[in-house]
């Protein structure tokens, strides 16, 4: 159905445009990055070689997605509510902490543990726009649309980040 396709599209439009002005989810993984890169500069892999940032990466952000997938959706589809308040209080010290654990500590980075972890708070706060977007429609193919959305636009940001940052 061409509606159907249509409306998909303008979901994906929207999870794409609410990921690169989120500038909480955007500070969160660019520290996802940051402690990626950290994770791999002195510790060894299998049989003493060096491990790979990009792998790193790929570890602590498919974390983060995973977890704000799911929450994302049972938040989009009712059967998780909580106030946007705390959810915000709690986006924001998931930046701080993380930040802070970077900055002030040489070896600790954020595992894939933390990135799940914060991720499933992060998908709250993305939840919030879609659930009122969503009222009165068929939620499947709209959840579905945004969050492809969401994650072109990491993927899209960590592939421009990435090269940049292990150049750095």
């Amino acid at each position: 159905r061409v509606s159907t396709a249509r409306e998909a599209l303008r979901f994906v439009r929207l999870g794409f445009e609410h990921m690169v002005t989120g500038y909480d989810h955007l500070a969160f993984l660019a520290l996802l990055l940051l402690g990626a890169l950290r994770s791999t500069g002195s510790r060894s892999g299998p049989a003493g070689h060096a491990r790979s940032p990009i792998g790193a990466t790929v570890k602590l952000v498919t974390a983060f997605t995973a977890a704000h997938s799911l929450t994302l959706a049972l938040a989009a589809t009712s059967l998780l509510r909580l106030p946007s308040g705390p959810v915000e209080a709690a986006i924001a010290s998931s930046i701080v902490l993380t930040a802070l654990g970077l900055a002030l500590t040489r070896h600790w980075s954020p595992g894939w543990r933390i990135a799940f972890g914060f991720g499933l708070v992060h998908g709250l706060g993305f939840a919030g726009l879609l659930s009122e977007l969503l009222r009165g429609t068929d939620l499947f193919v709209p959840l579905i649309a945004f969050n492809v959305g969401l994650e072109l636009a990491q993927l899209a940001l960590v592939t421009a980040a990435l090269p940049a940052l292990i150049w750095l």
